[in-house]
């Protein structure tokens, strides 16, 4: 069987968060690779001549997605994404080209090792099936790994192969790219598409970083690479409604981040407590429309404090009313 299954919640590879659906791409088109010089061959081509980046774009099978936001005040189409996404998504590791269309077309795009093609209101981006299918084998990898991360060996080789040996245009477009200046306050020197290549290539180095150190770090810069960040927006379409706050952009794999790292960790769900404002994993899920404490709130009576201030307050009204 395999070990990804030991993580599931209910028979789903599905945990409860606080995410915000995203848009859906107006239209995704399949462009089939042209044949070139060798993958490595076209690398070096394109660091000497940069009018060679064409070519090497070309000689990859890519998927084209066409967006709308021409118009601020139409409503668009939002992904509800299902509960069988995560899974979905992993079976995409040895998927062809076609199928990594459709599901591009249902869910939007990964949105990371792209290529701006076309700028403006009505925009496309390029998205590489190869890069799909290396975060799809990731995914799985870094959860089948989190069954092994509190033993001695942790993860196989193979494993750790999968993570190590992703496809050379992501190596390509991070030369181009260069994030910058990543956040000093980050629990990770590395951040983004150019912080996960990096450290991605130093997983096989020597062999010495196959351990539940690369593993914690990979999870907190895919975190950083799906943008999962608390962020306050509004509830309801422009300045209606009123605000809420999500813990991951409004995209496919700020969504697919925050899943794997909540279940690689082995929390399915998290709640933030209604007296000190603070995360937690309850051992049951409060019921909707109740105050839900942590277990330091709860241990330190505030509860009961909460509950005897209601019951006062009650005892107020009634004796007002009469």
């Amino acid at each position: 069987m395999d070990r990804v299954d030991t993580l599931r919640h209910e028979d789903k590879l599905l945990s409860r968060t606080v995410v915000d659906r995203w848009q859906k791409p107006k239209k995704v088109q399949l462009i089939t690779a042209t044949r070139g010089n060798t993958a490595s061959e076209q690398i070096s081509d394109a660091i000497k001549k940069p009018d060679s980046i064409t070519r090497l774009i070309r000689s990859y099978s890519r998927i084209e997605i066409h967006w709308d936001e021409s118009d601020a005040t139409k409503a668009r189409e939002l992904v509800k994404p299902p509960v069988t996404l995560l899974e979905s998504f992993m079976n995409l590791a040895e998927a062809n080209d076609d199928r990594i269309r459709d599901f591009a077309s249902r869910y939007g795009g990964l949105g990371v090792y792209c290529v701006l093609d076309q700028p403006g209101p009505n925009y496309r981006t390029v998205e590489f099936c190869d890069v799909w299918r290396y975060f799809a084998k990731t995914i799985k990898s870094l959860l089948s790994i989190a069954t092994t991360a509190s033993g001695k060996d942790v993860g196989t080789t193979e494993e750790w192969n999968s993570i190590h040996n992703f496809p050379a245009i992501m190596r390509h477009i991070t030369l181009t790219i260069r994030e910058g200046i990543s956040d000093r306050l980050s629990p990770e020197p590395y951040e983004g598409e150019e912080g996960w290549t990096t450290v991605a290539h130093f997983v096989k180095k020597s062999g010495t970083y196959e351990n539940r150190a690369m593993w914690r770090r990979l999870l907190n810069v895919l975190l950083s690479l799906g943008r999962v960040r608390p962020w306050v927006l509004w509830a309801g379409a422009h300045n209606e409604g009123r605000t809420r706050l999500v813990y991951g952009t409004p995209s496919l794999l700020s969504y697919l981040a925050l899943q794997v790292c909540l279940l690689a960790v082995g929390q399915s769900e998290f709640f933030v407590c209604s007296v000190c404002r603070s995360e937690y994993v309850p051992m049951r899920v409060p019921k909707a429309g109740q105050k839900n404490y942590c277990p330091e709130c709860r241990k330190n009576g505030a509860a009961s404090r909460l509950g005897q201030r209601k019951r006062r307050e009650l005892l107020r009204q009634r004796k007002g009313d009469k």
